[in-house]
């Protein structure tokens, strides 16, 4: 797991690297690729929707397959004419966006802070969910190591009860106090480390720019 993501983290810094240099080819490759897929995808379905075509695996066997081919590659063509038109008519905004992609691009690469922030975010994120996980569970497990399951005299004070698996939470109001403090608290410091996160981004692209980045 380690190693997967070690070799994810490298191939999105090969991409970003990729994309300050040459974001006008992928960007166009990406909506060529996305176009010719489309109508490909389409003429295949309408293949495998005529009357004579020789069924098979890859067209399916069912008796009802025929006419939801035909519906899906119809939706296909529908998806490939309007990214066809998306790509003709916003043609100006592509070539604002392509910019805006290869400086953000350029962005990350000259200012270390920000190419180090994805890792540590997610370290931060991990750790702090780890411990507040772990708190939480401790406390749901206290209410089930002190259940006394010779005292249960009835279904229905059972049915009433919140359970963990096959085993009643019994809990008394400060511990589900407690439990409920710890969600929000973990809620609370997840939206702490987003917002650190958004002030370092901001504050890094500002001082990029108004140092001359662009």
């Amino acid at each position: 797991l380690v190693w997967v993501a070690f070799v994810a983290l490298v191939f999105s810094y090969l991409f970003i690297a990729a994309l300050s240099f040459c974001a006008p080819c992928l960007v166009l490759a990406g909506v060529l690729i996305v176009i010719t897929a489309s109508f490909a995808t389409s003429a295949y379905l309408f293949w495998c929707s005529r009357n004579d075509a020789q069924r098979t695996d890859l067209c399916g066997t069912s008796e009802g397959a025929s006419g939801q081919d035909q519906v899906a590659a119809w939706a296909m063509m529908v998806v490939g004419f309007v990214f066809l038109w998306m790509g003709c008519q916003m043609s100006a905004w592509m070539e604002t966006a392509v910019k805006c992609i290869s400086w953000s691009c350029k962005c990350i690469l000259a200012t270390p802070s920000l190419c180090l922030l994805p890792p540590i975010t997610l370290a931060l994120r991990g750790v702090s969910l780890w411990g507040f996980l772990y708190v939480a569970f401790m406390l749901a497990s206290r209410g089930i190591s002190k259940y006394d399951w010779a005292t249960q005299s009835s279904r229905s004070s059972y049915a009433s009860e919140a359970h963990w698996a096959d085993q009643a939470l019994d809990l008394s109001p400060v511990e589900w106090l407690c439990l409920f403090g710890t969600i929000f608290m973990g809620i609370w410091v997840q939206g702490v480390i987003t917002a650190w996160t958004h002030f370092a981004q901001l504050y890094t692209s500002q001082m990029w720019y108004f140092s001359g980045g662009i």
